[in-house]
């Protein structure tokens, strides 16, 4: 078996075996075999350090990790002939196809699920110069999006924004959160050259410096691990002059669109769009990618994948 194949088998025996209760008989003997063989030559501090975090849960280990882990045990291969030969053994005794899909659906258990069963709950933030994108990008999540890709993400989508809030009592910004957040799973955010307008507490007390600023620091800082955020910037260049009578107002909005992204740069990939056919096109796409990647697959949300060795 080629070296850096087999590195990567000996990864994944050992990745389902310290976080897998459901494996038995034959393969759990030998993927014990394999483990015991890896943690033997974990000798020095860092490589023990990485053993100890595959013991960790699932969720709290990293790719970057798992390439480490990786990298330790090619390494001892291409040093070792005896090990090597050891190890290639062992994993012609086990069934690698199993491995795998275990692998995967171990993973799957980390994915997000939505809140509503079935659908992916999707509201659309944007400042008052981008609400024709807006409407156009709500418009085709509905109508196009769900028809042509259903088949190819399997969820539905629902969009949410505060005018299907009912008429009543209370302060907007709580509403929008208590009422749609709390049901939604994906925040796409467009931006053009107008920041909004502040925020305020029922004390006239300011919250944030617009609704658009509060709305995405709620889903990245306070829900991260439930929402999943997408923010589109559009690329046209702002025009102002010294005669306009804007012009203050403008490079205001600028430098707060500034702040905010240099505030979140380490915390969302957010990407330019030149025109609203040009967003349709990156949202749509970025939308797909993202439910797939971190959604579980509708046929598990809904009932429990069985693996059988």
């Amino acid at each position: 078996m080629e070296i850096k194949l087999l590195a990567r088998n000996i990864r994944l025996c050992v990745e389902v075996y310290v976080n897998s209760e459901e494996i038995n008989g034959k393969a759990k003997l030998v993927l014990k075999q394999i483990f015991s063989k890896v943690e033997s030559i974990f000798k020095d501090k860092a490589s023990k350090l990485t053993l100890e975090v595959m013991r960790a849960d699932t969720n709290k280990k990293s790719a970057k990790i798992m390439n480490t882990f990786e990298a330790h045990i090619l390494n001892y291969l291409q040093q070792e002939t005896s090990f090597h030969k050891t190890m290639n053994s062992l994993i012609n005794n086990i069934n690698i196809d199993y491995i795998v899909e275990k692998t995967v659906f171990q993973k799957n258990k980390t994915l997000r699920k939505p809140i509503q069963c079935g659908e992916i709950g999707i509201v659309i933030v944007h400042s008052s110069d981008t609400k024709d994108e807006a409407d156009a990008l709500k418009y085709k999540l509905l109508w196009e999006y769900n028809r042509t890709f259903l088949s190819t993400v399997g969820y539905t989508i629902s969009t949410n924004s505060w005018p299907d809030i009912a008429s009543q009592t209370g302060n907007l910004q709580e509403l929008i959160f208590k009422t749609i957040f709390s049901k939604i799973d994906i925040v796409i955010c467009v931006i053009k050259h107008k920041y909004g307008t502040p925020s305020y507490f029922n004390n006239g007390k300011r919250r944030f410096e617009s609704g658009v600023e509060e709305e995405i620091y709620h889903a990245l800082q306070r829900n991260s691990d439930k929402i999943l955020t997408m923010l589109y910037i559009c690329e046209e260049p702002l025009s102002v002059s010294l005669a306009d009578s804007n012009a203050k107002e403008k490079v205001i909005n600028l430098h707060q669109i500034l702040t905010l992204l240099d505030l979140y740069k380490d915390e969302i990939v957010f990407k330019y769009y030149s025109n609203s056919d040009d967003l349709l096109q990156k949202a749509l796409s970025d939308l797909t990618r993202n439910i797939k990647d971190h959604f579980v697959p509708i046929q598990t949300s809904r009932s429990k994948k069985s693996v059988a060795g």
